[in-house]
């Protein structure tokens, strides 16, 4: 779970009429700057994140964090 202020992905499942939130994501070390959440693709099980302006890996490199539902 994320702290205030940081940036975070909500995932709701639908069920019927109801929406309940699912899942809270957030990056391993998140920052406000890395604009996680940018974009997003959900197909199936799979959930893919962009964070445009991360540059943990290069300056200005920008990441996608991927994660997969497991169980039911």
């Amino acid at each position: 779970m994320s702290r205030p202020g940081e940036p975070a992905v909500a995932l709701f499942l639908r069920t019927g009429s109801t929406w309940q939130l699912e899942a809270w994501l957030a990056a391993a070390t998140p920052r406000p700057v890395d604009n996680l959440g940018t974009s997003v693709a959900l197909q199936g099980n799979v959930l893919v994140v962009g964070a445009p302006d991360d540059d943990t890996a290069a300056p200005m490199a920008g990441a996608v964090r991927v994660w997969r539902q497991s169980g039911g």
